[in-house]
């Protein structure tokens, strides 16, 4: 399934709107509607935060994840707990950018690899 209509479902089942999705998760509504239209990338930060509100991991959005998560050639497993990814979308800028970075880059490339 795509991330667009992957977004969009689990958007609908909370029952949010995108306006009330993007309110929620800081980002614009603009934005939230060109995700759903594959108009747009989700960032890695933006999938955080957009993960976080929803409930759901971050492979609920993008299956690209779960893919390289059970990719035995893959040394380093990203693994998300809901716990952590909430902290991180409600602390991401108390965090220090040197771990954000890391943080950013280790899911960057964990999608490049797909």
């Amino acid at each position: 399934m795509e991330i667009a209509e992957n977004l969009r479902k689990l958007r609908q089942a909370k029952g949010f709107s995108q306006s009330e999705l993007a309110r929620r998760a800081g980002i614009s509504p603009v934005q939230i509607s060109q995700y759903e239209r594959s108009r747009s990338a989700i960032g890695v930060r933006n999938l955080l935060k957009i993960s976080a509100v929803l409930g759901c991991a971050i492979n609920d959005i993008d299956e690209r994840i779960e893919k390289n998560l059970t990719d035995e050639k893959l040394s380093r497993r990203i693994y998300v707990h809901d716990d952590m990814l909430f902290y991180l979308c409600n602390n991401w800028e108390k965090i220090p950018l040197r771990t954000r970075a890391g943080i950013i880059a280790e899911t960057d490339n964990a999608l490049k690899r797909s």
